[in-house]
């Protein structure tokens, strides 16, 4: 009975023990951590965490629990760089309209350059085809000219040649370039081509014949 009562004895002296040595324990951490602030109060701040007397807002500002400078002015400096951005949209589309009225210019005096050239290139074209046609028409009446003074040259050398002696005629005659002998015949009356063709050496005068039977 005795051992029975020792062995139940033991669990409870050790709980008081455990008991006993929280009570002592609790209290002596009270006294070594801070107090929390009550709800509504401010915590205070230890002298040495003060900023000095001088200090700057901001660091006013951080002591008592405001917000610091630069995010109360974020939203101003979001709306200067929208501003500063709109006047550089402005800016560039001011340049585009002056480079546009440029263009614009440009294309009018580029147009007005190509009508004055295609204007020149006619007017230069029609200058030379006048001068050409003009030429021409001058070349074709001095061989005209030339022309009408050697028929009309010819014809006087027929006149003398059917006044002339038959005889002297075919010497002169055989004398002469073929194409021209040729010519002189064909202005000759025929009796007086027969007459002087008669008295030219035979291989000319068959070879005159032959020709002047060919059409000219």
């Amino acid at each position: 009975m005795t051992t029975r009562r020792t062995s139940t004895a033991k669990p409870v002296m050790t709980w008081l023990a455990g008991i006993a040595l929280l009570a002592w324990i609790v209290p002596a951490l009270g006294q070594t951590l801070p107090k929390s602030p009550a709800a509504g109060q401010t915590e205070a701040i230890p002298p040495e965490l003060l900023p000095p007397a001088g200090g700057s807002s901001s660091s006013k500002a951080a002591v008592s629990g405001q917000p610091l400078g630069p995010a109360l002015e974020s939203p101003r400096e979001i709306l200067d760089m929208l501003d500063q951005r709109k006047r550089m949209l402005d800016r560039k589309e001011e340049a585009l309209r002056v480079a546009e009225a440029r263009l614009v210019s440009l294309k009018s005096e580029i147009e007005q350059i190509l009508a004055q050239h295609e204007q020149e290139v006619k007017t230069t074209e029609a200058a030379r085809l006048a001068t050409a046609t003009t030429k021409k028409a001058a070349e074709q009446k001095q061989a005209k000219a030339e022309a009408d003074a050697r028929q009309a040259s010819l014809g006087q050398l027929a006149k003398m040649y059917e006044t002339m002696p038959p005889e002297e005629a075919a010497a002169r005659l055989e004398k002469m370039p073929q194409e021209r002998a040729l010519q002189l015949l064909r202005l000759l009356k025929g009796k007086t081509a027969g007459a002087i063709l008669a008295l030219v050496r035979p291989e000319k005068a068959a070879k005159l014949t032959e020709r002047f039977m060919a059409k000219p």
